[in-house]
């Protein structure tokens, strides 16, 4: 029965109107994209509540590339080293304050010279 409902689905649903964003949390701070499935919404902001007593409130602001970090110049200046991390919720620092994330404990680390750029967004995994 259930192989016979998963072959409806495939072939009578309209997948045209599924948005995966939608079913996350951050559904405000993301938008459907062809390729990843959603992207990060440029220059909008909010508040991420959570229901979990452990977890406090956390501002969210998105660059206008639409990842959560401050700007960064698209040209890299001479001299300097980046470091880019590529991610899901554990490297965009979600539940955590964004002083507290790996990425920006790493800069107290770093010679000034360094820049590092943070391009995790939550739900990714191997296929995006």
């Amino acid at each position: 029965m259930a192989i016979a409902g998963e072959g409806w689905l495939r072939v009578y649903e309209d997948r045209s109107q599924l948005s995966l964003y939608e079913d996350y949390p951050q559904g405000f701070l993301c938008q459907p994209d062809p390729l990843f499935g959603w992207i990060g919404k440029p220059n909008i902001s909010g508040l991420e509540t959570f229901i979990e007593e452990d977890m406090a409130d956390m501002k969210v602001e998105m660059n206008s590339e639409g990842f959560w970090d401050t700007e960064h110049p698209t040209r890299k200046q001479p001299g300097v080293k980046r470091l880019l991390f590529l991610g899901d919720s554990f490297t965009i620092g979600f539940g955590v304050a964004v002083k507290d994330r790996f990425t920006e404990v790493i800069k107290e680390y770093l010679l000034p010279n360094h820049e590092v750029i943070n391009m995790g967004i939550w739900g990714y995994s191997t296929d995006q």
